[in-house]
């Protein structure tokens, strides 16, 4: 659908768990516009940064469930993707939140990472460049936690 719809894509942010979205993704994304006109950017957790190389015992707990395990998965292709970016909880949390307030969309964790990662990225960017990024976690599951726990009065 990215492909369908956008004439071009200069970057493409999305966390890693397993690797394989990323990586699929990224792969697509570069045959389609040229591997070297796609600046691809996997996120995971500033507490855990096992992809920048960060060893295990290092890797902490943190709230973007699905990344950030402590370990680099097999299914991610560093070929493919061009850089890593830490997210931290507080500004995934935000940004899940604004998405849901602002624009109506009901995210988790991990979209809140990708688009704070989108975000400060972006500032840096000519205003013609584009930024993808896909949301892919539901706010369903975190209606028992903090994220969208509403203030008692």
């Amino acid at each position: 659908e990215i492909v369908e719809d956008l004439p071009r894509v200069d970057m493409f942010i999305h966390g890693v768990g397993t690797g394989g979205s990323i990586t699929g993704i990224a792969e697509i994304l570069k045959n389609s516009y040229g591997h070297n006109n796609v600046w691809c950017v996997g996120v995971e957790p500033a507490k855990s940064r096992a992809l920048s190389g960060a060893p295990f015992e290092d890797c902490k707990g943190h709230l973007l469930e699905g990344m950030g395990a402590g370990f680099v998965p097999g299914l991610f292709d560093t070929s493919l993707v061009d850089d890593v970016a830490p997210a931290t909880d507080e500004d995934a949390e935000f940004w899940a939140q604004e998405l849901a307030r602002v624009e109506g969309v009901f995210s988790g964790y991990s979209t809140g990472a990708s688009l704070s990662v989108a975000l400060a990225m972006a500032s840096k960017m000519r205003p013609e460049e584009n930024v993808v990024i896909i949301g892919c976690d539901s706010g369903l599951k975190y209606l028992g936690g903090s994220l969208y726990k509403v203030p008692k009065k």
